[in-house]
């Protein structure tokens, strides 16, 4: 559990995104910005021009704000703990039911399906496997590469460009529509709650994560 000083480190470091996006749209503007987080930190080399030379990725990044170091320092688990975050809380200011079944779901993280993704089917799945288990979130993300970078750029145009950053930030776990079961609501925000916890053994290798995934 995320109990002392010393576990801060694994707590979900959205403001750290917040910080690289918008110094360096301070210094270099909105389409720069979103490519640098694409491209830096998600190692989407589609947004690259042709024939682009570099020798250090981070200088795509500003140093405003100490996005570059915060860039720097970012693992690969911190970034999917803020895309599964984000799923949470993008979902639940929509006040609506899932619209994906558990058969999507599972078809989903059984075959890995490359086709494109629309950004209300990245945040939903995401969140559906989130409330079915952070670690399977977890995965997930992990192993998709597509549906991550679709989730990339949900993210991106949601909380910076539609500019909605402080209506996911209120979101407090909570959902409200009547389509959705008092059990899962329940499930849902005890997760949503939980969810610094739930990374934090996964970046620990704790117990209980591991015993998960050697269950599989």
């Amino acid at each position: 559990m995320i109990n002392d000083n010393n576990d801060l480190k694994f707590s979900c470091k959205t403001s750290w995104l917040d910080d690289i996006y918008l110094g360096t749209k301070e210094s270099q503007g909105i389409r720069n910005a979103a490519n640098a987080i694409k491209f830096v930190l998600f190692d989407d080399i589609s947004v690259l021009p042709d024939g682009l030379k570099y020798t250090d990725k981070y200088e795509f990044i500003s140093a405003r704000r100490g996005g570059r170091t915060k860039a720097k320092l970012l693992t690969s688990i911190d970034l999917i703990q803020i895309l599964c975050k984000y799923a949470m809380q993008s979902f639940g200011i929509k006040n609506e039911a899932f619209s994906i079944s558990y058969d999507d779901y599972m078809n989903l993280k059984n075959h890995k399906i490359t086709c494109d993704y629309t950004n209300d089917f990245v945040i939903q799945i995401t969140a559906f496997a989130c409330l079915d288990s952070i670690y399977e979130a977890y995965i997930l993300l992990n192993d998709n590469n597509n549906l991550k970078l679709a989730l990339v750029d949900a993210l991106i145009n949601e909380r910076y460009i539609e500019n909605k950053m402080l209506m996911l930030n209120r979101f407090d776990g909570f959902l409200f529509s009547d389509d959705i079961s008092i059990e899962d609501k329940e499930k849902y925000l005890d997760t949503f709650k939980e969810l610094d916890n739930y990374f934090y053994k996964i970046n620990t290798r704790d117990k209980e994560y591991l015993e998960y995934i050697n269950a599989i």
